[in-house]
């Protein structure tokens, strides 16, 4: 890439300036600063600088996407580290679900049947993934003289089993969560699901899902990549974990007994990898005032909307127990149905630290109506209080955001 301009002796000459020839240890000092926005203009200037430097934007604060509704296929991006909002049209996320995300990739699920895939919207690369249906415990039933699908059976350990109305069954999977970025041929993904029915995992590039040995009402899954293990927490607090390779098999770990006292239907629990130490970290919400309270001015602190507690326990030494944490060690964790990550102030200095950030992706029912209550919000642990995060910039719509790591590589 060329510039011409005009010579400053008056003359009227011209003369060219190569910006493409500009010394590769100066465009890799600048690429290596620049956020995600700016490193895909960056990229697009020219063949040189689009191969100068790292492969990889700098690590920068989660993105909040919102997927397309239903039949739709625009998703919004919001950026917290400048405000900005970014609408990018993701034709291949027509008519599914988002599911999970992890390394800027999105588990999806058609809403129409269980057929599943990795979306990079930000790419539009894809990777297909068997069919739920590939496990001979997830079968299809077509009415009697039919081959049309109405239903799915799921069949659990111990004879229980479920039929789920084919326009229903995507709403199951409770969670999608990597190994690692599915490019990798290593990467192995897992499933957690909304009712008792067992974890399932498959390999990108596998072709069926195994379903594991022991059906329970997962509610957060999480790869730990130090163990080369998934961890999963149910309902009743009993955390669980499984290999990447022994897939089959799924072993309770410990029981937590559940902190505090109230209405435990409000409580929700999250489980998250501390990212310096390796530790496993367990959080509680108790959010049954803070979903009653969305209108909020922006920037409003918000006192008495709810519990945090945080559980530590540290891994690969002797048997230990859950301890109460009040900091999280100069990190902040971001938590929602889709992905549960945690990140450090050295990584990302503009961070934030001893915060939780937290989506909330639940229905109330109002009578036989359906009422939204989702909420983003941002839970300060050194003040004790919440506020909103980002809510305005996508409450009008249909569907909750997720986090999102952005990654063009």
């Amino acid at each position: 890439m060329r510039e011409r301009e005009m010579d400053g002796g008056g003359g009227g000459e011209h003369r060219w300036r190569d910006w493409a020839g500009l010394p590769g240890e100066l465009l890799a000092s600048i690429r290596e600063r620049l956020l995600v926005d700016d490193f895909v203009r960056f990229a697009a200037v020219c063949t040189g600088w689009r191969h100068s430097g790292p492969a990889k934007p700098a690590p920068q604060l989660p993105w909040l996407m919102v997927p397309p509704h239903s039949s739709g296929i625009t998703c919004r991006f919001i950026s917290p580290s400048d405000g900005k909002i970014y609408f990018v049209a993701v034709p291949e996320l027509r008519g599914t679900r988002c599911v999970g995300s992890c390394h800027g990739w999105v588990a999806t699920v058609s809403r129409a049947s269980l057929e599943m895939s990795l979306v990079n919207p930000l790419t539009r690369a894809r990777i297909p993934l068997p069919s739920l249906t590939t496990a001979p415990e997830i079968t299809a039933v077509c009415e009697e003289g039919d081959d049309r699908v109405t239903q799915y059976r799921f069949r659990a350990t111990g004879g229980i089993s479920n039929l789920f109305r084919v326009e229903a069954a995507h709403g199951t999977i409770e969670k999608v969560v990597m190994s690692c970025n599915p490019t990798h041929a290593a990467c192995k993904i897992a499933a957690g699901f909304d009712y008792f029915f067992p974890p399932a995992s498959v390999a990108v590039g596998g072709e069926k899902w195994t379903v594991t040995n022991r059906a329970c009402l997962m509610r957060d899954i999480v790869y730990h990549e130090g163990e080369g293990v998934f961890y999963g927490v149910d309902f009743t607090n009993r955390v669980l974990r499984w290999g990447v390779d022994d897939v089959g098999v799924l072993e309770y770990c410990r029981c937590l007994d559940f902190p505090g006292s109230g209405d435990k239907r409000h409580w929700k629990r999250h489980l998250v990898v501390h990212r310096p130490s390796g530790d496993l970290l367990l959080v509680f919400f108790d959010l049954a005032s803070a979903r009653s309270s969305q209108e909020v001015a922006p920037g409003r602190i918000l006192k008495e909307m709810g519990a945090v507690r945080i559980f530590g326990y540290k891994l690969g030494g002797s048997a230990g127990s859950w301890q109460p944490l009040e900091r999280l060690g100069g990190c902040s964790v971001f938590l929602g149905k889709n992905m549960s990550i945690c990140l450090s102030a050295q990584e990302v200095p503009e961070l934030r630290t001893d915060c939780v950030f937290f989506i909330d992706q639940s229905y109330t029912h109002v009578g036989r109506k359906p009422q939204r209550t989702h909420g983003s919000w941002v839970y300060d642990l050194k003040e004790g209080v919440w506020e909103p995060y980002f809510y305005r910039a996508w409450r009008n719509s249909h569907e909750a955001p997720l986090w999102f790591t952005p990654n063009i590589s």
